[in-house]
């Protein structure tokens, strides 16, 4: 997966000849896994990503696109876990119809 969007990334900045700092990547979370959304885990994903596709001290964006909260999937956001994970992004991006939306959000999370 990294060689993969390594080479997509190259290609972009040839293609486009635009800077890697120009680039952003949004990492869209079809399903919940059956132990819920733990930070810890989005935590390491985040780092790993960062450091390995971007260079130290790149500008560059990493976000997170969640699958949309109902009343279905509400109880694998346990706790405050988009308030948890939310500030570890630069940006994340949900559809919420069962939570109150002042209890999961932070700065960086854009509500659609």
């Amino acid at each position: 997966m990294i060689d993969n969007l390594r080479t997509i990334i190259r290609n972009l900045q040839l293609k486009l000849k635009i800077q890697e700092h120009q680039i952003g990547i949004i990492f869209d979370i079809q399903n919940i896994p059956k132990d819920g959304i733990q930070s810890e885990k989005v935590v390491n994903f985040y780092t790993y990503i960062k450091e390995q596709l971007f260079p130290k001290g790149s500008l560059s964006k990493i976000g997170l696109k969640l699958p949309n909260l109902v009343e279905e999937n509400s109880i694998y956001y346990d706790g405050n876990t988009l308030g948890k994970i939310g500030p570890l992004f630069d940006f994340v991006i949900y559809k919420n119809y069962c939570l109150d939306f002042e209890k999961v959000a932070s700065p960086n999370t854009w509500k659609l």
